[in-house]
């Protein structure tokens, strides 16, 4: 479980792209939301089903930027709860993927798109 401590090794930004998680080698539904940021090395999104930390998860990533979508394969790193945004809303869990399988282009696409962000 994720401790509070910042250990990133590489520069995210926020970027609010779409992202399809299922679960690796289990026909689980798949789960599709945005991303809160995103780095060479990982994501981090809120998600309405806890999926235990160290599954493998297979991820789709559009990146929003007219090119195909990036596929990949990712390990949950952490999960917390996130708090609701409205009183009684339903149980969210914030939720950190790394990549564990990400080609050199999905790469560099990532890569141009965090610099551009952090460069504003």
């Amino acid at each position: 479980m994720w401790d509070g401590v910042d250990r990133r090794r590489f520069l995210r930004a926020e970027y609010p792209c779409l992202i399809k998680l299922s679960k690796k080698a289990i026909p689980i539904k798949a789960i599709l939301t945005h991303t809160e940021n995103i780095s060479v090395g990982g994501v981090r999104v809120i998600i309405g089903k806890k999926v235990e930390v160290m599954a493998e998860v297979d991820l789709e990533i559009d990146l929003m930027d007219t090119l195909t979508n990036i596929s990949s394969i990712g390990t949950i790193n952490w999960v917390k709860t996130a708090p609701s945004k409205r009183k009684g809303g339903p149980v969210r869990y914030d939720t950190g993927v790394q990549f564990i399988a990400l080609k050199d282009e999905a790469r560099r696409r990532i890569q141009k798109i965090v610099k551009h962000l952090l460069d504003r």
